[in-house]
């Protein structure tokens, strides 16, 4: 209003015109409309809200919220709001007074500051070593968010999405090899990200051990608990097989693996091994510290063999007569002998040897012309006096207990024939012309 103007009348003198000096009316209060909305969750602590004002003015911040800012203008008005702690905040205002004072309120939208990042733990570590290459790892936040990976580690276990508690998550497959590098850290929803969670260090390992024959088991054994070397790659743990155990320690150590000596028993790993009885089904596996099993070792086929053989008969046997002076002779065993145990006196006429021939109770005794021969699988064993026997004689054979069969046993007691056996009593003549003839002392006739 700009012609607005007052006279006054007194007794028809009406005054001159006061012009009134121009005013507005204004009653209609300023537009507010939000343009830019604080974000509802935030790691800005001194956060901004934008709005436009149809009018200029001054501002005044209600609430928790406070500002500078005090000024409006007629446009675009970006408000920083004055550091707040974190919280959530749904009761900040923002109020424009335009300048003939019509005020109006804008309520900022609800939003939460959060600067707190979250805090991660290892909850289960990755077994170590492992033969697993797609390991399982642990750890606990005291915040959702997203997960990113730190060092040789990765994973896509649950979207790279972490809840608040426990978090089981499964790397991506890895190779071989020993890993201290891996990290993990949580970016919360408001941006705020952990420190780097270390996991613990752990190594890969998916080679099985290999395994070799050291030392077999000697076949046939007395030994009913007979012992087995072997060598493994790795160290581990010892299983057995088939119709095996053992009594040794159920490890192979790094120190011992070239060289593992263990002694065989039945699956109890207690009992001994039976007698008389052949085992070709014992194994042995070794599973290393990660886990993996060998290729099962087959244990060579054995028997056990603890029964002591005896004489089962000789040639000449006990009581014959009329033997041959030039006869053999020979022993037959009740099994399979070690042929270096039965031997015999070659250089004179000692009672040496497990093979003896004598003709005066073994005060001495027939040299024989060679070691036994040996025949029909190590059981029979003959011999050759190295000179002819005497004539009319009476010879027994013996065996002493150093004559072993193949698994070792000595025979059960020294064999010797009760009568022994008696040479012919005919000396052979020459018909013709008479001669004169005399026995010479190994018991062969001189004549002339």
């Amino acid at each position: 209003y700009s012609n607005c103007k007052i006279s006054v009348d007194n007794n028809s003198n009406t005054s001159d015109n006061l012009s009134v000096s121009s005013f507005t009316i204004d009653t209609t209060p300023p537009t507010l409309v939000e343009t830019t909305v604080v974000p509802s969750l935030t790691n800005d602590n001194a956060t901004q809200y934008t709005f436009s004002s149809s009018e200029g003015g001054t501002i005044s911040i209600g609430g928790d919220c406070s500002s500078d800012n005090n000024t409006a203008v007629a446009d675009n008005m970006t408000v920083s709001f004055a550091a707040l702690p974190d919280a959530t905040y749904s009761n900040c205002t923002i109020t424009v007074t335009d300048s003939a004072g019509n005020s109006v309120t804008i309520d900022v939208n609800s939003f939460t500051i959060d600067t707190t990042a979250p805090t991660l733990s290892q909850v289960t570590g990755v077994s170590t070593p492992t033969n697993d290459n797609t390991s399982s790892y642990t750890f606990s936040s005291n915040e959702a968010g997203t997960i990113t990976y730190g060092g040789s580690c990765s994973s896509s276990s649950n979207d790279n999405i972490s809840v608040d508690g426990n978090n089981n998550i499964t790397f991506n497959a890895l190779a071989d090899g020993p890993y201290s590098d891996c990290t993990i850290a949580v970016t919360d929803n408001a941006s705020n990200t952990s420190d780097n969670l270390p996991v613990s260090s752990f190594t890969i390992d998916t080679v099985k051990p290999v395994l070799a024959e050291v030392t077999a088991v000697k076949t046939p054994t007395n030994d009913t608990s007979p012992a087995y070397s072997f060598s493994s790659t790795e160290p581990g743990t010892n299983s057995y097989g088939g119709n095996c155990g053992s009594s040794s320690t159920s490890a192979t150590s790094d120190e011992t693996k070239d060289n593992v000596t263990i002694i065989l028993t039945q699956p109890d790993n207690s009992t001994v091994l039976s007698d008389n009885t052949s085992y070709s089904n014992c194994s042995i596996t070794v599973t290393d510290p990660a886990g993996n099993p060998s290729t099962a070792l087959s244990v060579n086929t054995f028997e056990v063999d603890t029964t002591a053989p005896t004489v089962s008969s000789t040639s000449p046997t006990d009581n014959q007569s009329s033997v041959s002076v030039i006869e053999n002779i020979s022993v037959t065993f009740s099994e399979s002998m070690d042929n270096t145990s039965v031997t015999t006196n070659t250089s004179n006429t000692n009672c040496s040897g497990s093979l003896q021939l004598s003709s005066d109770s073994f005060s001495t005794c027939v040299q024989m012309g060679s070691s036994p021969t040996v025949s029909n699988s190590n059981q029979i064993f003959t011999v050759t006096p190295s000179l002819k026997m005497f004539y009319s004689a009476t010879y027994k054979i013996r065996v002493t207990t150093a004559a072993k069969d193949s698994a070792g046993n000595d025979i059960a007691s020294q064999y010797t024939q009760t009568d022994g056996f008696k040479t012919t009593i005919t000396i052979p003549t020459t018909a013709g012309s008479a001669h004169s003839c005399f026995m010479l002392d190994n018991g062969s006739v001189k004549c002339w």
